[in-house]
């Protein structure tokens, strides 16, 4: 039997908490578009897919791997 897998969404104030940044600075990374978000009534709520990509499209440390 195939299982559907459930998105985990996270809050503005948890990714902030995660990322060590205040919960406006993720508000603004939502609002410029930056980070993906779902708006849920008057709040916003971030996948954890969405998350590891926007931390792995930031990050300084850029790793190629090779072929042999």
């Amino acid at each position: 039997m195939r299982r559907n897998r459930i998105p985990q969404y996270y809050t503005t104030t948890q990714v902030a908490d995660f990322m060590h940044v205040h919960w406006q600075t993720v508000l603004d990374l939502v609002r410029n578009r930056q980070l993906r978000a779902l708006k849920v009534g008057r709040n916003y709520r971030i996948s954890h897919d969405d998350l590891q990509k926007y931390l792995g499209d930031n990050s300084t440390i850029n790793i190629q791997v090779s072929k042999k």
